[in-house]
């Protein structure tokens, strides 16, 4: 039927967009490697031959310039008159760099097309199909490349039956890029493949433009609680090698907050991360620098964990059935009526610095400053209702306002 030729050409056109620059897919909820045919080894890891099949069936040169080299798959299941038609198409880069999913939950920000481009991935969608069991606990959580590496990742499956209490971690909130509220998971687990509670999410805002993109999601989790919390995230991407991300808590009593960052395994750190502001270094000698902004630092602690076997943090699982120590970090701290976490991830190499600007109700408002551009980026973004703001020398009364200005 034509039907399923449409919604093929749509899955494709997802994973266009969603690829990462190495040509691998982003990792939500569960993997096992599983293919139907394997062609050739990599591919449970490179996606792109996908993309080429997908050229010849619907002829899109943004499939093509993709999908790169011809691979060997078109030859061995469409036959040598394909191979040709793959060759007369003409491949063309996509028209937008970023996009938005909102049925699927995924949003994607990406300043290029090559290898060299950063990107990152936004999962705000649902815990997955029916019963979820192939679903993670990882609402609100991101994937991050920059310079051709995967900075911060999704740790991945490891297994369904080896171990149930690894299963249980590898799916869990606290090992994913995200926060915890009470050390609990945002959706309960039921059993290994399936979950009581399903955490709902919702995306308030998605903009992308030449100069910068930025989405708004939060979910429902945690609303469960005696005391309902609800998170909410916002990230902000300059394009230009710099993340803003700021998560939002509601409530009325003390809760402890723990956010969870993970890195590649090839990843080293420098910098006293107790201090807030470190670097994250790839075997490349690229370096993401993040900063750690609070309101009350004494009230927050960072922790590193590699290989722990108490907590389950520290551990990546790239094929299913292994698990290898990695690098995970974990701020904590505990706050009554609700707090805020202000993380600044930067890789473009200019040392830029952020800074928060007075306190505005229902409002966000930050500056980055890039020393070796000397430039300036201001955001100010309303989280509810719009009235009059008036920052310095800038008044303004809508949603959301960007100022960039050389010094």
């Amino acid at each position: 039927p034509a039907i399923i030729d449409e919604y093929t050409e749509k899955m494709s056109d997802f994973l266009m967009h969603s690829l990462m620059p190495d040509g691998s897919a982003p990792r939500f909820g569960d993997a096992d490697d599983d293919r139907g045919i394997f062609i050739k080894s990599e591919c449970r890891d490179d996606y792109r031959t996908l993309l080429a099949l997908g050229a010849v069936l619907f002829d899109r040169p943004d499939f093509k310039f993709m999908s790169g080299t011809l691979p060997e798959e078109i030859p061995w299941l469409m036959g040598e008159e394909e191979v040709e038609k793959y060759r007369r198409i003409n491949a063309a880069p996509p028209e937008r760099t970023s996009a938005g999913f909102p049925q699927g939950g995924y949003y994607i920000m990406r300043d290029g097309w090559d290898p060299h481009s950063h990107y990152l991935i936004f999962d705000c969608g649902p815990l997955g199909h029916g019963s979820a069991g192939h679903g993670h606990a990882d609402a609100l959580s991101f994937q991050l490349c920059a310079q051709e590496f995967n900075y911060f990742v999704d740790p991945g499956t490891y297994s369904y039956n080896l171990d149930y209490e690894w299963r249980d971690y590898f799916r869990s909130t606290p090992a994913h890029n995200t926060i915890t509220v009470d050390g609990l998971n945002q959706s309960e687990i039921n059993d290994r493949m399936s979950w009581k509670t399903f955490a709902h999410s919702r995306c308030n805002l998605w903009l992308t433009t030449d100069q910068f993109d930025i989405v708004d999601g939060e979910h429902d989790g945690y609303l469960r609680l005696d005391d309902p919390v609800k998170h909410r995230r916002i990230i902000f991407s300059n394009k230009n090698g710099s993340w803003t991300i700021i998560d939002l808590f509601t409530g009325r009593e003390t809760h402890t907050f723990d956010y969870h960052l993970h890195l590649h395994p090839n990843c080293t750190l420098s910098g006293d991360v107790s201090k807030y502001h470190f670097g994250i270094h790839t075997p490349q000698n690229n370096r993401m620098n993040v900063t750690l902004l609070d309101n009350d630092p004494e009230k927050l602690s960072v922790n590193i964990f590699q290989g722990d076997e108490e907590t389950g943090l520290g551990w990546y699982s790239k094929n299913y059935g292994s698990k290898v120590p990695t690098t995970s970090i974990r701020a904590r701290k505990q706050a009554k009526g609700g707090t805020t976490f202000v993380t600044f991830l930067d890789a473009s190499s200019t040392d830029a610095r952020i800074r928060l600007e007075k306190q505005i109700d229902n409002a966000l408002c930050w500056t980055v400053e890039n020393p070796l551009s000397q430039t300036h980026e201001t955001v100010f973004y309303a989280l509810d209702s719009f009235r009059e703001i008036v920052l310095s020398d800038l008044a303004f009364n809508g949603r959301l306002f960007y100022l960039k200005r050389s010094s």
